[in-house]
């Protein structure tokens, strides 16, 4: 695996970066909420045996990206965690979500996570994130689902 980010070489850029543009967020380098992040999916990885797959547009997203997966019936949200600090972890079954589900709630219960309405779509991935982390500027978007700890 090519430049790996953090931790053995689980993770790449190439992997978190924005299908559209290759960008990803601007201080992962630089920034250790990420790389405290990144420790959390390492330990979840070491914990349920299973490798991080983060799907095409899992990572990073700009807000071109964005508009893509809203006019596609993909989310509604104007405003993604994505922006800012965010993975979708594919797995290969309803059993493994449960499990990783499972295994974040007993680990990491503030880390922010959603599966129910990806499980509910036959989809098996988990969101993660920490998004109420970042600061914005000049306030905070007020944003009350993003709180820690929120399950969807």
């Amino acid at each position: 695996m090519a430049d790996p980010i953090f931790y053995e070489g689980h993770i790449s850029e190439a992997e978190i970066a924005c299908p559209c543009c290759n960008l990803v967020w601007p201080d992962l380098r630089s920034n250790p909420i990420y790389s405290i992040f990144f420790a959390k999916l390492e330990n979840l990885r070491a914990v349920t045996g299973f490798p991080i797959l983060i799907n095409k547009g899992g990572g990073c997203r700009c807000t071109r990206y964005q508009r893509h997966l809203i006019a596609a019936g993909k989310t509604e949200a104007m405003i993604s965690p994505h922006y800012f600090m965010a993975i979708d972890w594919d797995v290969s079954s309803v059993d493994q979500v449960r499990q990783l589900v499972k295994a974040v709630n007993e680990h990491y219960p503030d880390l922010r996570m959603g599966y129910a309405q990806y499980l509910n779509r036959g989809q098996t991935f988990v969101h993660l994130d920490e998004v109420y982390l970042v600061e914005f500027y000049p306030q905070p978007i007020g944003l009350e689902a993003w709180a820690k700890g929120t399950r969807w």
